[in-house]
């Protein structure tokens, strides 16, 4: 079972980058709950999976004046930790 964090990204400890593919999306969470070494993934649901061996995510930067995260800064990628 995963849980999804909203806004963060991770770009350290690669497990593998599975190559583009249309709907990779399930099949990354797929690959991540049957690998013992895989803690985490993301992916954009249609050509990007990333599964990662420790979570280090990176965080948005927030704007000091309103709290709110840098547009810049947001992921685009659907972030999932094991639980």
């Amino acid at each position: 079972e995963f849980r999804r964090v909203l806004f963060r990204s991770q770009k350290q400890n690669i497990l593998c980058a599975l190559p583009p593919v249309k709907g990779i999306g399930a099949k990354c969470m797929e690959l991540c709950q049957t690998n013992p070494n895989c803690v985490s993934f993301n992916t954009d649901d249609n050509i990007i999976c990333n599964l990662f061996s420790a979570v280090n995510q990176d965080k948005p930067k927030i704007n000091l004046l309103t709290g709110k995260p840098e547009p810049g800064s947001i992921s685009k990628l659907d972030y999932y930790v094991k639980k």
